[in-house]
């Protein structure tokens, strides 16, 4: 399991995608908190904005050529 199946942020910016989940495997989030010492998750937090920014071009790149990449 990645560490992108166990964001609670990644899953919330998947479910405001509206679109299926992407498979298994596709993206991959490394490291983990605490970036900064907070009690707030912000590595976990940034972290699942790029890796939905990088979805987000993923489904525009299936579009365009109807290939996904692996993130």
């Amino acid at each position: 399991m990645t560490q992108a199946d166990r964001s609670d942020a990644f899953s919330e910016l998947m479910a405001i995608r509206a679109m299926t989940a992407p498979e298994t495997g596709e993206v991959t989030i490394t490291g983990s908190d605490p970036f900064y010492r907070t009690p707030f998750r912000i590595g976990e937090t940034a972290a699942a904005v790029l890796a939905a920014t990088g979805v987000a071009a993923n489904d525009l790149w299936e579009l365009r050529t109807g290939r996904r990449q692996a993130l």
